[in-house]
């Protein structure tokens, strides 16, 4: 017999968590970063749409109560976990999870980049058991979200897509197109997919049904990249866990998690293996048209197998994944060693921009 569970009685416990794990993190980004995260974060608790627009008068007031609460919390320790009858570890995910999951609610307690602690509660949508035995999970409605949300993650024995964070990306990446002074893939991408850039950001209420489609194609392809990353970490037998704890707060954490991303894309059993498979002409615009700049210009070859399947050269696209797979593998040997010696964290500073140099061509 199911356990009940009080879910808003366990959110309250994991938000105050979430708390105290971005009063410990917000002094890491920049002001702009800071304020655009801080804008989306208050969209999502506010329950709004991401492409809802919302006036700065509105939301300063709570970006003001929100720092205060960080300024409070700044030294208090993430606090033990109550559900149903059980006292958790906060980092606890299994336990939790016995508990939850007969109940349609995911728990998702780890760390991010950084090393700072994230969490998320969700309720399931989908869950289902790939070749291997490993989990896949589907979340929607988020009760409980971290400061940065990643459309899907990779749990200990589970794959975590995140449909609101998927959204999220989704019109990060529309909006960013419309406003380019170049043309985008985005705009083939939404194209492809029965309507027209321009009119879609002008008016996203009245798309619905095209970004839901959008945004299930993009769950798909979080989900590939995801499960690249398993085939990854896979090929490097433990040494890419090895390296990003080690990188932890240094400067080579942001090159290394950015190669590590390019290769489960671009590597086999990725990503982009998964899209061009598939004939996935929108999935491979969209991943052209999105990604934080460091990987764009780490995987410029992304764009490149869009322009050739968008003339139906599938093969060739193939044949381009897989130049751009061992062109990146290439470059794991100056990685790999960036911690040789021990060294001191101003020559870990000067090796990891001289390997960033090298993976962006010195852009």
């Amino acid at each position: 017999m199911d356990t009940a569970i009080d879910v808003g009685a366990f959110a309250a416990q994991v938000a105050r968590n979430c708390l105290v794990a971005d009063a410990q993190r917000w002094g890491h980004f920049s002001l702009c970063g800071l304020l655009l995260r801080l804008r989306e974060l208050y969209k999502r608790e506010a329950g709004l749409e991401p492409w809802a627009r919302v006036e700065t008068a509105a939301v300063l007031p709570w970006v003001g109560e929100r720092e205060a609460s960080w300024a409070q919390l700044e030294d208090v320790e993430l606090a033990p976990l109550r559900v149903g009858g059980a006292t958790l570890d906060p980092l606890d995910e299994d336990g939790a999870n016995r508990l939850l999951i007969p109940n349609r609610w995911l728990y998702v307690a780890g760390h991010g980049p950084g090393g700072h602690p994230l969490f998320v509660l969700g309720e399931i949508l989908e869950h289902r058991v790939l070749e291997g035995g490993l989990e896949l999970f589907t979340v929607g409605r988020e009760l409980v979200h971290d400061l940065v949300p990643v459309p899907a993650m990779c749990r200990p024995g589970r794959i975590v897509a995140r449909l609101a964070a998927v959204r999220g990306h989704l019109w990060a990446t529309l909006e960013e197109a419309a406003g380019a002074r170049e043309p985008s893939p985005a705009e083939d991408a939404v194209a492809e997919a029965g309507g027209a850039l321009a009119s879609l950001v002008a008016n996203p209420e009245a798309h619905g049904t095209l970004l839901e489609d959008l945004a299930q194609r993009q769950v798909v392809s979080a989900i590939a990249h995801e499960l690249g990353e398993l085939a990854e970490d896979q090929r490097r037998r433990g040494a890419w866990e090895r390296l990003l704890l080690r990188a932890r707060g240094t400067r080579a954490e942001m090159p290394a998690r950015a190669l590590k991303d390019a290769l489960a894309d671009a590597g086999g059993d990725g990503q982009l293996e998964a899209l061009i498979r598939q004939r996935d002409r929108v999935g491979l615009a969209l991943r052209a048209a999105a990604g934080p700049w460091l990987l764009r210009k780490i995987l410029p070859e992304a764009r490149a197998i869009w322009r050739t399947s968008c003339a139906g050269r599938w093969d060739e696209a193939e044949t381009l994944r897989r130049a751009a797979a061992a062109r990146l593998e290439l470059k794991l040997g100056g990685l790999f060693v960036l911690f040789d010696g021990d060294p001191p964290l101003a020559e870990v500073a000067r090796r990891a921009e001289l390997l960033e140099k090298d993976l962006t061509g010195g852009a």
